[in-house]
């Protein structure tokens, strides 16, 4: 779809006057977004958050377009931002995959104290409408990662640990769950 004159002027315009995060619909299902100074175009519905999934300790998940998987084998993840090492002790077998709610906060592994999704997600820049769309590794109760983004303190495996469970979170999901 082609844009108007006059909708080209009126998103130039946005991207050009509008600090944060601002959208225009702009006609055949399309929506221009301006997010920190770039603007991209999308299809107007927003993305919608992925219902928890129970993650097994080993095991895959799909969540969303995402795929999640544990694994007992110690060893370093692959060198992917999507990857990390979690003290299998502090993990233990419940594990959930959902999305941020309002609200949640995070104990960033080294950073001392507590910082809420929504700082983290605005200090790194992901835009709005994927947030609900990352998926976050719960243990407990409490946050253990946050995909790509964050370990929690309590759940960072340490130089020494004597099992550990490797968590590799993908784009591109399964049609569901796998046996490992």
């Amino acid at each position: 779809a082609a844009l108007s004159d006059e909708q080209a002027e009126r998103v130039l315009d946005m991207a050009e006057r509008r600090p944060g995060t601002a959208s225009l619909d702009v006609g055949a299902g399309l929506r221009a977004v301006v997010e920190y100074g770039m603007v991209r175009f999308s299809s107007a519905a927003r993305p919608v958050a992925p219902e928890p999934v129970l993650l097994p300790v080993p095991g895959r998940v799909a969540f969303g377009e995402w795929e999640v998987e544990a694994r007992r084998e110690p060893g370093p993840p692959a060198g992917h931002a999507h990857d990390v090492l979690l003290d299998a002790e502090a993990l233990g077998s419940a594990v959930t995959v959902r999305s941020w709610r309002d609200g949640d906060r995070l104990r960033p592994a080294g950073a001392g104290g507590t910082k809420s999704l929504q700082d983290l997600f605005t200090d790194v820049k992901i835009p709005r409408e994927l947030r609900a769309t990352l998926p976050v590794v719960e243990a407990d109760g409490e946050i253990a990662w946050v995909a790509g983004l964050a370990v929690g303190e309590r759940f960072r495996a340490v130089r020494g640990a004597e099992r550990v469970v490797a968590i590799a979170a993908r784009r591109g999901p399964t049609a569901g769950p796998r046996p490992s």
